[in-house]
């Protein structure tokens, strides 16, 4: 058991700090892949363990709930590479939960190891914001919202090892302090919140000595240097415009539209959206996990989903791990703003407050709870093959964005159908959402080969049927049939009713006509 863990949190720290050399996204897939082979060794390590009275919790129960929803949500997709992805996903998360809750009996060595380990953001930050200014530091997650994220997450373990005495008690204090300090500097304002949730659900009168004089440094610093940041409206009102769309997609699709199908819907009902959402600005999440997960999975999966957070704050709280209970405030809170559920270090440490609320407030049989051993033995074997798929489908996927890098920087047609090669039946789009085959049919037009391209750009539409520039391609390449041209060119004047470029090309379809 006790090697089991030293793994485990082996496998936090490098998928915390583990950067891939060649992909678009440095931090992604890569970290994903640490992820599942850690969860997938110390599962079949934990093949032979018999006492299984854990999976009766009702957390489980929830979880069950959430991945047969989005398994069911395939019916619905639209593209089937992208809702096979997240199911897989869902699945390794809910089989992490259930592996750390078997390890992690006892929380304390975790609790230094995160603490090292946000020792090592802090300075990390700090160097970054010597080498850069804070909007452009990025950290070891490829992104600020993910990087803000990461320090947040490490400081529950702070306020557990608070009550340790000594060396622990004062590193865990410096470490806290520097973290908030990174915080407010990169001010991320959904972290900023979830610092404020968090704070609120550790107020005792014996932490008010602590917790006074840190709320007004921090609100002093955010008023004199950070407001004009704080009251910026522009991206919150793409939020807001992003998430309209979403409420419509949900009420249109209560069942869901399919697990990670919510990026190629939303153009369906982007009508009142801001140009740039189908040009520069383009959304792979709606910066709200909640209603994310709702779009998807449906009304359903979506309870599912909100009873492993409110099973796991009740087990915590009848632990009386207040520490816990602030993380997973402050996860919730974050995840209302940002998109902690997309990168696998937030994911894996939100499994770990899951599953140490589980593990503290479960009680162990005095006879070992033996289910039916067929069937446990059956969902054991589904459960690899299932970690062992997600494998093979990151494996295609990163491989993806190492192509995706490369088509980016290439300003050569000829090399640009090369790197479009980053399709795979697991990998149909770029990082941001752009069919591959777009890329490639617009590529075979510049070299002067339009029927190869018309076949890229059928098969582009495939993969993501609302996107506006793969209906336009089309519109062009139809160009000698006016009427199938005309079509293609108003359905996506329809979705985008100021893409000027579909307009344009349609009025002059009609003056070909006359």
């Amino acid at each position: 058991m006790a090697i089991r863990k030293y793994i485990l949190m082996i496998g936090l720290v490098l998928c915390g700090t583990f950067l891939s050399r060649d992909a678009y996204d440095r931090a992604l897939t890569s970290r994903h892949i640490i992820w599942c082979v850690l969860t997938l060794g110390l599962f079949i390590s934990l093949l032979r363990y018999t006492d299984l009275s854990i999976l009766k919790e009702r957390f489980f129960v929830f979880a069950g709930i959430f991945f047969l929803c989005a398994v069911v949500s395939g019916f619905f997709a639209v593209n089937k590479s992208e809702w096979l992805y997240s199911v897989l996903r869902i699945g390794l998360f809910v089989t992490t939960v259930f592996v750390f809750a078997s390890i992690l009996k006892d929380e304390m060595e975790l609790a230094k190891v995160i603490v090292l380990l946000g020792f090592f953001y802090f300075l990390y930050g700090q160097y970054e914001f010597i080498s850069n200014s804070a909007y452009n530091c990025k950290g070891l997650m490829c992104n600020k919202n993910p990087w803000s994220t990461a320090q947040f997450l490490c400081l529950p373990f702070c306020v557990y090892l608070i009550k340790e005495k000594g060396f622990w008690r004062w590193l865990s204090i410096t470490v806290g302090l520097g973290l908030l300090a990174n915080i407010f500097v990169l001010t991320t304002r959904s972290v900023v919140l979830a610092v404020g949730i968090s704070v609120l659900c550790l107020i005792q009168r014996r932490t008010l000595k602590y917790i006074i004089p840190i709320l007004i440094v921090a609100g002093a610093y955010l008023l004199m240097f950070k407001w004009i940041y704080i009251i910026d409206t522009v991206s919150m009102t793409e939020r807001w415009q992003a998430w309209r769309a979403t409420l419509t997609m949900i009420y249109e699709n209560p069942l869901g539209v399919g697990a990670g199908n919510w990026c190629l819907m939303l153009f369906k009902y982007g009508q009142n959206l801001d140009f740039k959402f189908f040009q520069s600005n383009i959304f792979r999440h709606p910066h709200n996990d909640f209603i994310w997960i709702l779009a998807e999975v449906g009304v359903i999966g979506f309870v599912g989903y909100l009873g492993m957070f409110f099973t796991s704050l009740y087990y915590a709280i009848k632990s009386k791990k207040q520490w816990l209970v602030a993380g997973i405030m402050g996860y919730m809170a974050l995840a209302f703003f940002s998109f902690p559920n997309e990168r696998a270090f937030s994911s894996m440490i939100l499994a770990v407050f899951m599953a140490l609320s589980i593990a503290g407030y479960h009680k162990i049989p005095k006879r070992s709870y033996i289910p039916n051993m067929g069937v446990f033995r059956m969902a054991s074997v589904n459960i690899v093959l299932m970690l062992c798929l997600f494998l093979v489908v990151l494996g295609y996927r990163h491989r993806s964005l190492i192509n995706n890098k490369k088509l980016r920087e290439s300003k050569q047609w000829e090399k640009i159908i090369d790197f479009s090669d980053g399709f795979s039946p697991f990998s149909t789009l770029t990082f941001t959402g752009v069919p591959y085959h777009w890329f490639k049919g617009v590529a075979y037009n510049k070299t002067g080969d339009p029927v190869e391209a018309l076949v890229c750009f059928r098969e582009a539409q495939k993969y993501s049927p609302y996107n506006v520039h793969v209906l336009n391609a089309l519109g062009l390449s139809y160009s000698y049939d006016k009427e199938k041209a005309d079509r293609y060119f108003a359905k996506a004047i329809g979705i985008c009713p100021v893409f000027d470029i579909a307009i344009n090309n349609r009025k002059k379809i009609k003056e070909s006509k006359k």
